[in-house]
């Protein structure tokens, strides 16, 4: 049955009332405003009135329009609106601060006064501020009077003033010059000194200046402090200081004697030289002489240079010099060592050769050594001569000359790849091959590589050995192999048909299946094929896999699979009930409907019936469609439905709150009042709520009616109502003015203050003001709270304070005493001075006076500047100065060490001594100790006597002397030569080494040595220690060693045989092969051979490397290799199968044939098979013969072959033409219709067609099948039939719409087509329906006018994945009960809502846990059958010690004590409910009987604290770099923490102050306490960088290009750039070395830091041209003039000219 529905569209109407004028009441901004609810009418009699105001709403000053909208259950809606208008006709209310007192802002005669601008109200709620000034104004010195206005909206005015006096209590301000330090004037003990007069400035425009000195005064040698002072008309008063120091800086005046040449005595290498001492003089009169030699002392030969300096207390210093010559005209004496062989160091060319250099000696003591190569030179291979010279200061020169020979005798090095493995190429029975060519390595830096193989040839299956050897020139040799294996694992290949569909054959669960069996190929040639099922094979109705395996013969496989679907396209059958109406269940929006269950059938006997809705089911209210489906197992369906209407006529449910009383906020007349929207309930569970007052409407003092109504949407009602009452409760209002700051009154310490008195108001118009002071009051200094109380007739009071504050600007009054001069005490660098107090004055009788030296005090040597400060306690300072100079006229004291005796060193006649420097002290604490001769001088054998000098800087002198003497004893020397390495001698393991005999000397001349050997001698391979002695005539030796290190390098020799080959072994793979073994010798004689292989072993086919190694006890190796080939000559064994015929399928002309793959073997254990066909092949009809080849891989054969026959079956094909529509013939009920008869085809070549009708037949009105048959010769028959075509879309899936359990899903219509034009489609489902969580099956048939039918399905699938809500409670603190540490904790469960209406909640605690001191967390999750959760937590704490406390109040129940007397006294140390701290405390019980006896009890009580101590961080900070760094110094304020024990310990990983480098850092705060609690916070600190880099470019530069160029290259050096970050990017759009063209360009250059900071620069580059261009006319013309004229018309080709610049 069709059903059709018409949406309702009319909609309802509403007619509002006119626009409403009120009035409010007097003093009032707002007014109630009551009006008749708007009445609406709707054709469905259901109608729902809403609105943004409600009659008796209050509304403010201004125009409000309020808006109704009526809607009818079908959502049409109409609406309407009128204007509120409530006008304002009440003045603004303003009061103003009180008078201000400021003093004048630094540096200025004005001050910028800020105050708080006066608080303006107005009933309104809006109002307009207007003055002379603003806060902030800048006000002159003296009064200005302050004036406000206040205005509404609505121009109604209020306006107040207040006076603002500026006072001048700003010192002058004066700025001395620098200390200044002067020059003696010349010859003279004083200079003139002169400066710039300092400038005093002063904000009243006015200054006198006064100082103890002026400038161009005389001023002594020293230290002088010169003050000035500064004063305003005022009194302020300014001062300043500074130094200025006369500095003595004339030297004195030395001459030194001329230069002195004298000879040595013969044989010795110094002598004495005396001379007279300079005289020296100084303007000062003080002169103090030193040098660096004395007169009588001893000089070596050479040249020396005698220094004198003469220097005067003020450290001038003059000085001269003189040369003493000692000449010398001695050689020196030099050894080389023996020649030395060694070999090249480990991977080098060359060897670092160490020797000991030769000992050369000189009477001079000093003799220099050069040469062409040092110790630790790197030497090539071969021979090098090494030479020494030997040259003294004085040119004379010896030399000695040595040989080093450096051998190579490192083998090179070369490394393999790792064995290969590698695939036959595709199709091939061998591999290209390729490797890294192995990298061979020698010391020498030469090396050549040869192999067996290349890489990239060409390995047959199997495995072949390669080797690599390398050779460096001097014959040391090395070799590696690998093994490159080639295996055989190519697959066959096989490809299946498509996946088949077919229906079933009409009647059967069944269809007989045909296909073309699959072709499969190897590179082999052979290849094997197995099924599953075979063409022609009956399959079930679903889905059947057929899987075929092609194998070829050495075991490699592929496969392929297809799928067969058998499809069951008939429908099932069914019909539904009629349409049901019902009426909802009492209390429910649902009602319980019951109907017959449709009957289904289905030609295959087995039906399955669902539904959207189950008879019984409760059905919600409105019209619900209940479908039927009926589905047989192969997903054909037939469908019906029918629609349920529930009808709601069950009114809702309303209650409201109980009557209201609410108090108005002091001073309103109106109150604001909430409530709780009164809960409708409906059985459809949706209900509309309206009222005519709303919760937060303002209401006027008395009693208001409020009425509600609850409608539900089938327009069921039911109402209820409520009383709200307003008394009358109106505080007054008072303001008082600002805070006052005054200064005292001249000389009092007082101020009388005046302002006016603050304005209240109240809204009975009485109000009665009291204070604790009124205007014109005298304060003291300091700040007084002024306090207003406001009081109203019926005892509501306000109140107000304001601050005055009276300040004291006069400064004290100092005077100091004069200048004071005093002299040392005995051996102190200090004085006591003494002097008498200065006195200080303050007008407040108060005055405290500090100063930088007490009377008493110690005083240094010089000038000392002593100052005092008056201050009061207000902060006002005056001070004055005097200078205390301390003059020292105490000597210093100097003692000398004890006479010195000192040894010379072995051979020599002279010895440098060393002192301690006496010392000298000086009360002062500064001596100048002088001598004329230093600690450490060279002296001679003699007694020298030593003088020392101590003066102070005030020119007090001390002196003393002692005497230097030096005895005779000298020893031999002797040096060896180097450690000398040789090679063993060819053939022999010794070698004959020489080397020269070390030198000796002694200053007797005379030396005897003695050696373990001599030059010459025969050593052993190893190392030999060389020993000598040199001994003198009284005994002294000396003696040194050296090593000599034999080292064996020849290598073994090794001769490998011939390479060899061999045939395998019959019917093996392998032969066994037998050789000579190879001889090895060594000169050592004893030489040790490894091979890798033995003769006799057993080899495969292909070739083998065979390498022996013969090394010696020395580790010098040879080697060497031949190649044992086995050849294979065997060949394989092949034998077919017998031959094959095979029927093709009904209706085809060729056939699959498959035959098992013949087996081959041979000796190798590898045979490849190959064939022109494969099993599997597709034979047409017809015989073919079958070749088999078996090669192995050494290219041996043997073959075989077999026939394969096919028969002739094949059906024909028929197509027929398309529908065809024609017209009836004219007059006629029929048409003859003419039509191309269907082409049919068969493999045999004859078919023959037969129909129902033939071309030109007569057909009547309507449609008319025409059939046609195409028969062969054998009886094949082919025909045609068409069904519909549709094609529905993918499966969905949606997710649920927001709050709901269902989604809206849409798709696509699916499409349908039929042959016949005219197709019907039918669903279950209409695109747009509302879909439930989970999957819905949607279907589509689609049937033409002739029963033929098709059809399709997709599911809908409706995802929630919307999670629950859920909320916590708050966090709990729960205190234990006294004596416990558990508590048992309840909450309420959270309640949690989720759209599918199921929720779960789970918890890891539930209410009513018994919880342990501490914090515990509390977690709960709620989860929907979706599996979507939410989640929430809160904490449970209990707590130990008292919450902010670091003790805990503790209760517990007193012992019980008995006694046999009846009566017992408890006494204890403390008391249940005591206050305990921190930490274990005992608590002791006695009980005592009247008789005196006791017993006792103790218990322990901890206290612990749990509580975490509190800190908090600084915001983040953001800091630039400071200039020219990368970092910055970052401060902030250090954050506060506490806690409640009263100890809390910070820490942080940054110090505030510290330097942070550009970027973020982050600083973190720890905060602890004792017992282990802990807080933390961090903040963040960036460093930017915004200071850009520097760069600079060079000049411009100006090149010439070459003679006929236009361009040339110009080079410049790279502008560097720098950063204070140390990194920096230049780059530039042009680089040095650029082509440039004639002309000039700009080069730009960028230089950027990481931050982005840039700078630039730029220069000009101009190539000139300075080349001419370059014309070449052409040659001279000769031409006849005209015909008939006097000229001839002549041409000629332009000349070319060509330029450098191309222009």
């Amino acid at each position: 049955m069709d059903i059709e529905c018409q949406a309702h569209d009319e909609p309802p109407t509403i007619l509002c009332p006119d626009n409403i004028d009120v009035d409010p009441e007097p003093g009032e901004a707002t007014v109630v405003v009551n009006w008749t609810q708007p009445n609406a009418t709707d054709n469905s009699g259901y109608v729902t009135v809403t609105s943004d105001y409600q009659s008796g709403t209050e509304f403010s000053i201004g125009s409000t329009s309020i808006h109704y909208n009526a809607s009818d259950p079908s959502g049409n809606v109409d609406s309407c609106q009128f204007n509120v208008t409530v006008p304002d006709v009440v003045n603004p209310e303003i009061i103003c601060p009180g008078d201000i007192e400021v003093v004048t802002d630094p540096g200025q005669a004005t001050a910028v006064v800020t105050w708080t601008s006066p608080n303006a109200t107005d009933n309104s709620g809006s109002v307009t501020l207007s003055s002379n000034y603003q806060p902030g104004a800048e006000l002159v010195i003296g009064s200005t009077i302050i004036s406000y206005n206040a205005t509404d909206p609505f121009g109604n005015v209020d306006s107040c003033n207040f006076n603002v006096t500026v006072t001048d209590v700003e010192n002058p301000s004066i700025l001395c010059p620098d200390d200044i330090e002067e020059y003696t004037d010349p010859g003279e003990d004083t200079a003139v000194v002169t400066w710039s007069q300092p400038n005093a400035t002063d904000n009243s425009g006015s200054v006198n200046v006064t100082s103890n000195y002026q400038q161009g005064s005389n001023f002594v040698i020293g230290s002088t402090v010169v003050y000035y002072n500064a004063s305003d008309p005022y009194g302020n008063v300014d001062s300043c200081l500074f130094t200025v120091t006369v500095i003595d800086d004339e030297p004195p005046t030395i001459l030194c004697p001329d230069n002195i040449d004298v000879d040595p005595e013969p044989g010795e290498a110094t002598v004495v030289v005396n001379w007279t001492q300079p005289n020296a003089t100084d303007n000062s009169g003080y002169v103090t002489v030193t040098s660096d030699y004395q007169s009588g002392t001893e000089f070596s030969i050479g040249s020396t240079s005698i220094h004198y300096n003469a220097s005067d207390p003020s450290g001038n210093v003059d000085s001269c010099q003189f040369n003493v010559t000692v000449p010398d005209v001695v050689n020196p004496e030099i050894i080389c060592p023996g020649d030395i062989e060694v070999v090249t160091d480990p991977g080098q060319a060359t060897a670092v050769v160490t020797w000991t250099s030769p000992n050369a000696t000189d009477n001079s003591g000093s003799v220099t050594l050069s040469s062409n190569y040092q110790p630790g030179a790197e030497l090539v291979i071969g021979s090098t001569i090494i030479s020494y010279n030997a040259t003294d200061p004085f040119g004379n020169v010896d030399s000695c000359n040595f040989n080093v020979t450096v051998t190579d005798v490192e083998n090179p090095s070369i490394l393999c790849p790792d064995d290969i493995e590698e695939y036959t190429d595709p199709g091939e029975d061998t591999a290209v091959v390729t490797w890294s060519q192995p990298n061979a390595t020698d010391n020498s830096g030469s090396v050549n590589v040869t192999s067996n193989y290349q890489q990239g040839s060409n390995f047959v299956i199997g495995s072949t050995v390669v080797y690599y050897n390398a050779s460096d020139p001097y014959g040391n040799v090395d070799s590696c192999l690998f093994t490159v294996t080639v295996i055989d694992v190519v697959n066959p290949e096989i490809i299946c048909p498509g996946d088949i569909e077919v229906v079933t054959d009409p009647g059967q669960a069944t269809a007989v299946v045909t296909w073309t069996s699959p072709n499969a190929t190897d590179n082999s040639g052979s290849v094997t094929l197995s099924s599953n099922y075979q063409p022609g094979a009956e399959l079930v109705i679903g889905s059947t896999i057929i899987s075929y395996n092609a194998t070829d013969p050495f075991g490699n496989v592929d496969s392929c699979n297809f799928n067969v679907t058998v499809t069951d396209v008939e429908n099932p059958s069914i019909l539904c009930p009629d349409d049901i109406e019902e009426y909802t269940d009492p209390g429910e929006d649902t009602a319980v409907v019951t109907w017959s269950q449709p009957n289904a059938t289905d030609n295959s006997g087995s039906v399955n019936v669902t539904s959207n809705y189950q008879q019984g089911s409760n059905f919600v209210i409105g019209s619900t469609v209940v479908y039927y489906n009926a589905s047989d197992p192969y997903g054909n369906v037939d469908s019906c439905l029918f629609t349920v209407t529930v009808i709601d006529d069950e009114p809702p449910t309303i209650l409201c709150p109980d009557n209201i009383d609410v108090d108005p906020e002091p001073g309103e007349a109106t109150v604001v009042v909430n409530w709780t929207q009164p809960n409708a309930t409906d059985n459809s569970g949706y209900v509309t709520v309206t009222s005519d007052y709303q919760s937060g409407t303002e209401f006027s003092i008395g009693s208001t009616s409020i009425h509600y109504n609850a409608s539900d949407p089938s327009g069921n009602v039911d109402s209820c109502q409520f009383n709200v009452t307003v008394p009358d409760v109106v505080n007054p209002e008072i303001i008082c003015p600002g805070d006052i700051e005054v200064v005292t009154d001249p000389g009092q310490a007082t101020a009388v203050v005046t302002w006016t008195s603050p304005n209240a108001t109240d809204n009975s118009g009485s109000v009665t003001l009291s204070s604790n002071y009124q205007p014109g009051a005298e304060l003291v200094i300091g700040s007084t709270i002024i306090s207003y109380n406001a009081t109203d007739p019926f005892g509501n009071v306000d109140s107000c304070n304001f601050n005055v504050t009276v300040t004291d600007v006069e400064n004290p009054s100092i005077l100091c005493p004069d200048d004071i001069e005093e002299y040392t005490d005995p051996g102190e660098d200090t004085a006591v001075v003494t002097w008498s107090q200065p006195n200080a004055t303050d007008n407040s009788g108060s005055v405290n006076v500090t100063s930088n030296y007490q009377q008493g005090s110690n005083f240094v040597i010089g000038s000392t500047v002593v100052y005092y400060n008056a201050s009061d306690p207000y902060g006002n300072v005056d001070s004055c100065l005097f200078t205390v100079t301390v003059i020292d006229d105490e000597p210093p004291t100097i003692l000398c060490p004890d006479n010195i005796d000192v040894d010379p060193e072995p051979g020599e006649a002279t010895v440098v001594v060393n002192w301690t420097q006496p010392n000298a002290t000086d009360n002062s604490g500064y001596v100048t100790v002088t001598s004329d001769y230093q600690s450490g001088t060279e002296f001679s054998i003699g007694s020298t006597s030593i003088h020392y000098n101590a003066s102070d800087p005030s020119g007090n002198v001390d002196s003393c002397q002692f005497n230097v003497t030096v005895p005779d004893v000298v020893n031999p020397e002797i040096i060896c030569p180097g450690d000398i390495e040789v090679v063993t001698d060819p053939g022999q393991a010794t070698a004959v080494v020489t080397w020269t005999s070390p030198n000796a000397t002694d200053n007797s001349g005379s030396v005897t040595l003695s050696s373990n050997y001599q030059p010459g001698a025969e050593l052993a391979i190893g190392s030999t220690i060389i020993s000598y002695n040199a001994t003198d005539p009284f005994g002294n030796v000396d003696s040194c060693n050296f090593n000599v290190t034999v080292t064996d390098v020849e290598n073994p020799s090794i001769i490998c045989p011939y390479d060899i080959e061999e045939y395998t072994d019959p019917g093996e793979d392998t032969a066994v092969v037998t050789w000579s073994q190879p001889n090895a010798t060594d000169n050592s004689g004893s030489v040790n051979v490894t091979s890798n292989y033995q003769q006799g072993s057993n080899f495969v086919i292909g070739s083998t490397v065979v390498y022996y190694n013969a090394s010696d006890p020395y580790g010098n190796v040879d080697s060497c290799l031949f190649t044992v080939t086995v050849i294979d000559d065997e060949p394989p064994t092949i034998l077919c199968p017998d031959n094959i015929d095979v029927d093709p399928e009904p209706g085809e002309a060729t056939v699959v044939v498959n035959w098992t793959q013949p087996n081959a073997t041979d000796n190798s254990g590898y045979v490849t098979v190959t064939s022109d066909y494969q099993s599997g092949t597709e034979f047409s009809i017809g015989s073919t013969s079958i070749h088999y080849n078996a090669s192995d891989p050494s290219g041996n054969v043997d073959s075989c072959q077999f026939n394969v026959t096919v028969p002739d079956v094949v059906n024909p094909e028929i197509i027929c033409p398309g529908d065809i529509e024609v017209v009836t013939d004219p007059g006629q009920a029929t048409a003859v219709v003419t039509w191309t008869s269907p082409n049919a085809t068969d493999n045999s070549g004859s078919v023959t067609l037969s129909s129902n009708y033939q071309p030109g037949a007569e057909l009547v009105i309507g449609s008319t099948i025409i059939s046609y048959n195409a028969t062969d010769p054998f009886g094949n028959v082919d025909s045609y039939v068409e069904n519909p075509s549709i094609l529905c879309p993918d499966d969905i899936e949606e997710y649920t719409d927001p709050g709901e359990d269902t989604a809206v899903v849409t798709w696509s219509q699916p499409n349908a087509t039929d042959n016949s034009g005219s197709v019907n489609v039918t669903s279950n489902y209409q695109q747009g329906s509302n879909f439930v969580i989970g999957s819905t099956v949607v279907y589509y048939n689609a049937s033409d006018p002739y029963g033929n039918v098709d059809s399709c399905l997709f599911t809908v699938t409706v995802i929630d994945d919307e999670p629950p809500t859920i909320l916590c409670p708050d966090n709990i603190d729960v205190d234990p009960e006294p004596g416990e540490a558990t508590v048992v904790v309840n909450w309420t469960q959270p309640n949690a809502t989720d759209n599918s209406g199921y929720v779960t909640v789970t918890s890891d605690y539930q209410s009513g846990t018994e919880f342990s001191i501490g914090s515990t967390s509390i977690h709960y999750n709620a989860s929907d059958p979706s599996g979507n959760v939410d989640s929430c937590q809160f904490n449970v704490t209990v707590p130990v010690t008292d919450p902010g406390q670091a003790t805990a109040v503790v209760t517990w129940t007193s012992p019980n004590a008995t006694d046999n007397s009846g009566s017992v006294t408890l006494s204890s140390n403390y008391q249940p409910g005591a206050e305990l701290v921190i930490g274990s405390t005992i608590i002791s019980y006695n009980a005592t009987d009247p008789f005196g006896n006791v017993d006792s009890c103790n218990f322990n009580v901890t206290v612990t604290d749990v509580e975490n101590p509190s800190i908090l961080c600084p915001d983040d900070i953001e800091e630039y770099t400071d200039p020219g760094e990368d970092t910055a110094v970052v401060t902030w304020s250090q954050p506060n923490a506490t806690d409640n024990s009263g100890s809390v310990n910070v820490t942080s990983n940054y110090q505030q102050g510290s330097n942070f480098v550009i970027g973020s850092t982050v600083v973190y705060y720890n905060a602890s306490d004792p017992y282990g609690n802990v807080d933390s916070c961090l903040f963040t600190v960036t460093v930017i960088d915004d200071e850009p880099p520097t760069i600079l470019c060079p000049d411009n530069i100006d090149v010439d290009p070459e003679p006929g160029e236009a361009t040339v290259v110009v080079n410049w050096t790279q502008p560097n750039a720098t950063d204070n970050s140390g990194y920096v990017t230049v780059t530039s759009d042009y680089q040095s070395g650029t082509e440039f063209s004639i002309g000039s360009t700009s080069i730009h250059y960028n230089a950027s830091d990481p931050s982005g900071n840039v700078d630039s620069c730029q220069f000009n580059v101009t190539v000139l041209d300075v080349v001419n261009p370059e014309i070449i006319c052409p040659g001279d013309i000769e031409v006849v003039t005209d015909p008939g004229q006097a000229t001839a018309v002549v041409t000629w080709t332009s000349p070319n000219a060509t330029d450098n610049s191309e222009v």
